[in-house]
């Protein structure tokens, strides 16, 4: 079980005061909205000052209210995580209108609550970047990233295990996915330095990731994005803008689910809301390199897989075994654009349900799933064995419930007694789960079938030594060895069937077995009399694998 304090709210701050005269204005009704939908509130001082929290990062329109002035709403209010935005308003003193002043948000150039360094890209910003997650949005901050760390972040040169993730208040664990739609992250902070006390001890930095909450009406969205297609079954079938073949459909919908209604019925006010998004993508290449890859020409690989060795001389009468790939030339070679069998296709997935049931009361259920499938490159395999590339199927869920209770003052009466003028707390539970596997793709987690070749039949005879008159056992010979192809890697396979069926039978010298010297009978070199011998001149044992080609490239069905 772990404790930790609040993290990943903000806070808004401010003066309410008269716009001529600039005198204070005491127990104005400050109300903070998203898209309709009260989210927070409060009132001023005998000082005019007010203080709201907590308030989730967003975008938010302030409405101010005061018996006497006019209506003021300012709109696009950015309130960032683990900060305090100030917002200063000055009211028009007259007739109460009906039409509120409506004043657009400018984000200040100077943060005056100092604190951390860093940044944070909101909403707005996000909807501008080409970049589609979450970390190539956070590398945007400067201090941020990812270049040669092998798909982390580094914050400041400290390494990759040592920043840290939040998504939503939920600490991700150690190698957990992070990835969300670009259409459900409302904001990214990246802090690089003097890091709160909240989020604990961090020797790196810290990535703080708020998605987007319910509106007041519905909205959604649906996009698809592609850079080609992928059209047959070789790597070299792809249409359209590059040789990647990217395809990207990202959909989002949020809205009311239920509503509080007024003695005519009339809906006044939403008590539920959700949003939900979802991304699917599929790509040949997820990590394009300038160079490319090679590979044997696709009829010259057939040849090598149905011929897959050859006999070459070694000694008077013996042979050893080659690999048939030793002797290509470079003209069997052909470059490619696009590195071969390195795509992924991956869901991502994120919701959020908001009950307010009272201005002052806040229940939050969510979550977000990460799934990946992918084939992980491999340089060495791409010569001739690149279907073998491992597979990694990684898939990251959490889930939180999150409450908050917040105590406010409404009455002046009140305000006068009071000590404590904004007070707040919040409960909340999380649960994460991450899960990966590393494997073959047709062999699974089926573990014997990997390196199996065939079965190996040893046959053995028993050794005899003359002692005076009486001959007696001493022990037993290898006298033969039969091999017997698997379909489990039949590529392997296909070696060993060509070394037993191209070295002639030989008849094991009995007369070894009674201390007849090995090399009694010349004719004899024992292609199959061992283990040793089989695997001398080149056999493929059960958990062996071929050699490598000229120690760079993986044979075929390595």
């Amino acid at each position: 079980m772990a404790l930790y304090a609040q993290v990943g709210t903000g806070s808004l701050k401010g003066k309410i005061s008269d716009k001529k005269s600039g005198e204070p204005l005491p127990f104005v009704n400050v109300v903070v909205e998203n898209r309709g939908t009260q989210v927070s509130g409060g009132a001023t001082d005998f000082d005019g000052n007010y203080f709201i929290k907590p308030i989730e990062p967003g975008t938010y329109d302030v409405i101010v209210s005061y018996v006497g002035y006019q209506p003021y709403k300012q709109t696009g209010v950015v309130v960032s995580s683990n900060k305090i935005t100030f917002l200063d308003i000055g009211l028009n003193a007259g007739v109460e209108l009906k039409e509120f002043e409506v004043v657009q948000y400018n984000v200040p150039l100077i943060d005056r609550d100092g604190g951390a360094s860093g940044g944070t890209v909101t909403r707005e910003d996000i909807a501008k970047m080409p970049g589609r997650s979450a970390a190539s949005i956070a590398t945007t901050v400067a201090g941020a990233s990812d270049a040669g760390t092998g798909g982390g972040i580094s914050i400041r040169g400290s390494r990759t295990e040592s920043t840290y993730y939040y998504i939503d208040g939920v600490k991700v664990p150690a190698g957990a996915g992070t990835g969300l739609p670009k259409s459900a992250i409302e904001e990214v902070q990246v802090i690089t330095g003097g890091v709160p006390a909240n989020y604990g001890d961090v020797t790196g930095g810290l990535i703080n990731i708020t998605t987007r909450g319910p509106s007041r009406e519905f909205f959604g969205g649906l996009e698809y994005l592609t850079s080609g297609y992928k059209v047959g079954s070789d790597i070299t079938d792809i249409i359209g803008l590059d040789k990647f073949a990217f395809n990207q459909v990202e959909a989002s919908l949020s809205g009311p689910i239920l509503f509080k209604r007024d003695s005519l019925g009339n809906r006044t006010k939403p008590l539920v809301g959700f949003f939900l998004s979802g991304q699917y993508t599929n790509v040949v290449d997820n990590s394009p390199a300038y160079t490319g890859d090679v590979r044997v020409i696709p009829e010259v690989r057939d040849g090598i897989i149905n011929s897959p060795a050859r006999l070459i001389p070694s000694g008077l009468n013996d042979f050893a075994l080659a690999y048939s790939s030793e002797f290509l030339r470079s003209s069997d070679l052909e470059r490619l654009k696009t590195r071969q069998n390195a795509g992924e296709v991956s869901y991502l997935a994120s919701g959020k349900i908001d009950i307010t049931t009272t201005p002052t009361i806040n229940l939050s259920v969510g979550g977000s799933i990460d799934y990946s499938n992918r084939q992980s490159f491999n340089r060495n395999n791409s010569l001739l064995n690149a279907e073998n590339n491992i597979r990694i199927k990684a898939s990251t869920w959490r889930a939180f419930v999150k409450f908050t209770q917040r105590f406010t003052d409404r009455t002046a009466e009140q305000e006068k007694k009071s000590t404590i003028k904004n007070a707040f707390y919040t409960l909340q539970l999380d649960y994460s789960q991450l899960q990966q596997n590393v494997q073959d793709f047709v062999h699974g987690d089926r573990f014997f079938d990997y390196g199996y070749v065939g079965k190996f039949n040893t046959f053995r005879a028993p050794q005899f030594q003359l002692d005076d008159t009486r001959w007696l056992q001493v022990g037993e010979a290898d006298t033969l060895v039969t091999f017997v192809p698997g379909s489990q890697n039949p590529d392997l396979a296909s070696i060993n069937n060509f070394y037993f069926n191209a070295l002639p039978r030989e008849q094991y010298p009995v007369a070894q077995l009674f201390g007849a010297p090995i090399g009694l009978n010349p004719n004899y070199l024992g292609y199959f009399e061992s283990y040793e011998e089989t695997q001398g001149r080149g056999v493929i044992w059960n958990g062996n694998r071929p050699r490598s080609l000229y120690g760079l490239w993986n044979q075929v069905g390595f």
